[in-house]
């Protein structure tokens, strides 16, 4: 038999309403008081995705800022430049007025017109010309940067010289000269390279006549040092005679023209005294040849065509068949014996080493011949 259920005592039940006041007491007041200190906490702020706009709109404001400002002086420079330009014109325009011109001034308006008259010819260039260029591009950067080298020594020399002296007036003319030649189409033409290498030879002249012009680049290291003696140069200087260092600068090309034709009319002169025959014309021509690689240091080694022989063709060596030789029994010996000796002349005594007869200890010494022929 299953046991009985018991039943439970009958007793009173809580009520539902005093159990959810219960419950209501204990948890939901804390969270209601916490949410009303965030709800207090929030007011003010300002939300992320409006913050992220207010500072893009700032970033823009700002580059537009700093972009008008550029432009505002870049504007400003091109309007200072007109001004500057327009100024150059009045003054330029108000020395040709004047009566009394300086020769510096009509030089610098040739040397503009010049320079405006490249420009000009510059966009007309042929292809020719351009190849010519590319050809001649070394010789002008190395102007270039000659020119370059040379320019704070020309403004030294015009501030210290006064206008009347002579040097001032060459240093000048070169000066001048330089800056024309400072571009492109002067090295596309060839008459221009006279003015290149006139102020290249034009130091190298002024500097062997009057060595005082190097000592004093020498002494401006310590100008404040050497002020007494560089004021003794420079007023030597500014009165010195610059007439032979003009004959010699003017002469220095047509001198360098005249020694190479001499040179070549004396040696045609003595190769061709006996010579009037096509033979004695190619000889001639060849000794030019010579004397071309000795002035070069680049001599060519041509090629030597051997000779064809039927031996060659069939593998039988350089050399045409001998005479035959004798058979004879003692004319054959001979001939035995003299290769042997020719032979034998290179035999050397090999490396000495032991040959013992038997195991054990080594009997002596024997030299040995690296080759023995027995006739």
């Amino acid at each position: 038999m299953p046991p009985k259920r018991q039943r439970k005592p009958l007793g009173k039940t809580k009520n539902k309403q005093e159990v959810e006041t219960v419950f209501h007491l204990s948890g939901d007041e804390d969270e209601d008081e916490t949410k009303l200190i965030e709800r207090t906490e929030y007011k003010d702020r300002i939300p992320e995705t409006l913050e992220l706009d207010l500072m893009e709109s700032r970033t823009t404001a700002e580059n537009l800022s700093k972009n008008i400002m550029i432009f505002s002086d870049y504007d400003s420079e091109e309007s200072e430049d007109e001004e500057v330009g327009i100024k150059s014109k009045q003054s330029l325009s108000n020395l040709k007025n004047n009566a009394s011109v300086t020769p510096l001034t009509k030089t610098l308006e040739n040397d503009n017109s010049k320079i405006e008259l490249d420009s000009e010819n510059l966009s007309n260039i042929s292809l020719e010309a351009l190849e010519h260029m590319k050809s001649n591009a070394k010789e002008y950067v190395e102007h270039i940067n000659y020119i370059n080298n040379l320019e704070p020594v020309f403004n030294h020399f015009l501030e210290k010289f006064p206008s009347t002296s002579q040097l001032h007036k060459l240093f000048s003319h070169c000066y001048h000269l330089s800056i024309t030649t400072n571009n492109m189409s002067s090295v596309i033409e060839d008459k221009d390279k006279k003015t290149i290498i006139f102020v290249k030879n034009f130091m190298d002249v002024v500097c062997d006549q009057f060595p005082e012009i190097e000592e004093i680049i020498t002494l401006l290291d310590d100008e404040t040092g050497n002020k007494d003696d560089l004021k003794d140069m420079y007023e030597t200087l500014a009165s010195a005679n610059c007439e032979k260092i003009i004959d010699i600068l003017n002469n220095l090309d047509e001198d360098h023209t005249e020694d190479v034709s001499k040179k070549d009319d004396s040696e045609d002169d003595q190769l061709m005294t006996d010579s009037d025959d096509e033979y004695d014309e190619n000889v001639l021509r060849d000794l030019r040849r010579e004397d071309d690689v000795d002035n070069n240091d680049e001599v060519v080694e041509t090629p030597i065509e051997r000779r064809l022989d039927q031996t060659i063709i069939d593998n039988k060596g350089y050399v045409p068949t001998s005479k035959k030789k004798k058979k004879t029994p003692g004319v054959k010996r001979r001939h035995q014996f003299q290769k042997a000796s020719i032979r034998n002349k290179s035999n050397g005594p090999g490396v000495r080493r032991e040959i013992p007869k038997q195991d054990g200890e080594a009997r002596g010494i024997r030299i040995n011949v690296v080759k023995s022929r027995k006739f």
